[in-house]
Formats: structure tokens, sequence, C-alpha cells
């Protein structure tokens, strides 16, 4: 991964909290539209589905991804939280989609 590249997902990464932040609607989570590469493997690697690129370590919440009950397998994130969680699929969130953009 190129500087560039992780500037840039961090900024996108910045921009969903602010927006899921700032959002009445929203309820208390979100989807982010990540996953587990291979849930039946004990593996742990996370991955964003649109660009399949890997989840940075160190945008997870504390304790996070826990795989609470073996279940949690997407990544979501809590209005209260400033980092991603996992999620068990079967929960009712809203989502935030992800998008290519141009950097100036």
């Amino acid at each position: 991964m190129t500087t560039k590249s992780v500037k840039k997902h961090a900024t996108c990464y910045s921009c969903m909290l602010v927006r899921a932040s700032f959002t009445p609607d929203l309820t208390d989570s979100v989807w982010l539209g990540g996953r587990e590469a291979n849930p039946s493997l004990e593996e742990d690697i996370w991955m964003w589905d649109m660009s399949g690129m890997p989840v940075n370590d160190t945008l997870w919440n504390d304790g996070q991804p826990d795989n609470h009950n073996g279940a949690q397998d997407h990544i979501c994130m809590y209005k209260v939280e400033n980092g991603l969680n996992d999620g068990t699929q079967s929960t009712p969130r809203m989502f935030l989609c992800e998008t290519e953009y141009l950097l100036c």
C-alpha cells in the first residue's frame, strides 16, 4: 500500500466518522462495508468490500474485533465510539457506502 492510498483511506474513514456522528436520523450504529476475509478460519483478516484492501489495525476500538459469541464477521461503527467494531450480520443497521473520489 502506498503512502497516498493510506492517506486516502484514512481521509475517507474520517469523513465517515464525521457523517455518522452528525447525521441525526442514524440509529446507534451503522454498517461500513467491511468484513472478515474468511470467517471459517481463525486468521482474523479483515477487508473492505469495495476495494478488497485490508482494514488498518489501528482503526478498531479497544478490544475489537472480538467475535462475540463466534458470530461477528462484519464491520460496524457505533455513534458513541471513535473506531470500528465487529458485528453480527443479522443485526439491522443503517449503512454508509464507500465510493471512489479524486484527490486534489
